[in-house]
């Protein structure tokens, strides 16, 4: 088992091109890059057609092509980009969906927006992870725990976050009430 030093070094040798350290890497960190993707693909209704694997796969691919990826700070730094990047690729998949729905490679009509409307659960994640980049402005540990307790199918329990965290498991519970709280309450503002 590596260290969380030997795997942060590893990550950087890794974005930086080291191809042994680039499998190493992905090996080490599958698992949790399956959680996070599963638990992403079933939150997307119209996802089906993309496998866990090919995202994963990809996610990675934009880890590695990225120069954000040399200064990664750490395991959990790393897992947001993770996370990020698949958010992008469902976001990308589902706007293609959509393209092509409404007659992809046509000459585009200019229609108001409110009169065409817009596909709100597309909309309703874009906003969800907007929110949690914005979460991390107002309440930085709040969106890591936030990714840790509800990205998965397994979520990490109070006292592992608070671990990794480095913080008590009282502050764990209320940065993750916080978070929930504001994320609620952010997400009513947005709907109406």
């Amino acid at each position: 088992m590596q260290s969380r030093e030997q795997l942060t070094q590893q990550l950087r040798e890794a974005a930086a091109g080291d191809e042994q350290a680039q499998e190493q890497v992905f090996h080490a960190v599958e698992p949790q890059l399956r959680e996070i993707a599963r638990s992403l693909l079933r939150k997307e209704s119209q996802a089906q057609s993309m496998q866990t694997t090919m995202l994963i796969d990809d996610a990675f691919m934009k880890f590695l092509g990225n120069p954000e990826g040399a200064n990664i700070s750490n395991r959990l730094h790393f897992l947001r980009l993770i996370k990020k990047y698949i958010h992008q690729l469902l976001v990308d998949a589902a706007r293609a969906r959509r393209a092509k729905k409404r007659g992809a490679g046509k000459a585009p009509l200019e229609l108001d927006e409110q009169l065409v409307g817009s596909d709100e659960s597309l909309s309703i994640e874009i906003t969800k992870f907007e929110l949690l980049d914005k979460l991390r402005e107002t309440r930085a540990p709040a969106d890591d725990v936030l990714l840790l307790r509800e990205f998965g199918e397994k979520p990490q329990e109070y006292e592992d976050i608070a671990a990794l965290l480095d913080i008590s498991v009282d502050e764990v519970e209320a940065l993750h009430r916080y978070g929930l709280a504001w994320i609620k309450r952010e997400l009513s503002n947005v709907q109406g």
